[in-house]
């Protein structure tokens, strides 16, 4: 699956997509953090639902953390972030990796602090009406 991510990804940037990329780690105040690039980066809290899911892993208002007026120019009138709004919004250059680093305890993962998990918004692109899987799995196992 990342392969294929990757050569899309190539493949879009050869048609000049793709060709910026922002990359945003997600820190929420909390007291449990950890080092990375020697910057102390909060611990995202996250709990299992089953034994391979986690549900929802992406916060909808860290997809226009880039965006022009940032992620507050994309509320609903409820007050709820409009991903697909941001993911509209977004050039076809701009892609944004959203980098969430896992308190492991939450979810019952031993022997490390952190379970580091990536997300990419991206934006539509002249290959619009391709088919994809999403939300799959990547596990080292």
């Amino acid at each position: 699956m990342l392969s294929e991510l990757a050569d899309w990804i190539v493949e879009r940037a050869s048609v000049g997509e793709l060709t910026d990329w922002s990359v945003f780690i997600a820190s929420p105040p909390t007291p449990r953090e950890i080092t990375i690039g020697g910057q102390r980066i909060g611990l995202v809290r996250r709990k299992r639902i089953s034994s391979e899911s986690i549900g929802i892993l992406i916060d909808p208002r860290h997809e226009g953390v880039d965006l022009r007026g940032g992620p507050d120019a994309y509320k609903r009138e409820s007050g709820t972030y409009d991903a697909e709004a941001m993911r509209a919004a977004r050039p076809a250059t701009q892609g944004l990796l959203i980098i969430y680093p896992l308190d492991a305890a939450d979810l019952g993962v031993v022997h490390t602090d952190a379970v580091i998990a990536v997300a990419l918004s991206l934006p539509n692109t002249s290959d619009a009406g391709t088919s994809w899987v999403v939300n799959t799995m990547v596990s080292n196992g």
